[in-house]
């Protein structure tokens, strides 16, 4: 279990790229959305967090219906 926060900027969850230290977060970790990050869940993706704080001026996107968490 870990704390995984998104870089500022934007990017797909699934990618580790958009995460702080290279690696998306899984089922047993709390992902974190600071301010000025935004972060999408692409179409047809089930992404895991045992938790997830989108903090003020952080932006969680869906881009479609078939995205889930």
């Amino acid at each position: 279990m870990a704390t995984i926060i998104a870089n500022t900027g934007s990017g797909n969850y699934n990618v580790g790229a958009t995460w702080v230290g290279g690696v998306a977060p899984g089922s047993g970790d709390d992902a974190v959305i600071p301010a000025s990050a935004v972060v999408t869940i692409p179409t047809a993706t089930t992404v895991f967090a045992r938790s997830l704080d989108v903090q003020a001026l952080g932006t969680l996107v869906f881009a479609s219906t078939t995205a889930s968490i």
